[in-house]
């Protein structure tokens, strides 16, 4: 940083007027761009935040959701588990 103000204290006050104007000019470039940006960046957002539910698309435009797990009741889950539990495999002999 301090090199920097040597060489800016170096230069006379037509050359600093220059750079500050070439600075303003890209100051203002950006800020373009960040406004554009920005914008963007919104449309993008509200769109995400839309499905068929808030707005006028169709609800095969929200795309495949993953369907909730079933609920099992206490006793049908009790009841596989025994059954598996008591289970025994039947071989057969070979030929």
């Amino acid at each position: 940083m301090n090199e920097i103000r040597e060489q800016l204290r170096q230069l006379n006050k037509e050359q600093l007027i220059d750079i500050i104007l070439e600075m303003r000019g890209q100051i203002e470039e950006l800020k373009a761009v960040v406004k554009t940006q920005s914008e963007r960046i919104q449309r993008l957002e509200g769109g995400l935040a839309q499905n068929s539910q808030n707005s006028s698309k169709p609800p095969s435009s929200d795309g495949l959701k993953k369907k909730p797990a079933p609920k099992v009741c206490e006793k049908k889950a009790n009841a596989r588990r025994v059954v598996k539990r008591g289970f025994t495999k039947v071989r057969r002999s070979k030929w």
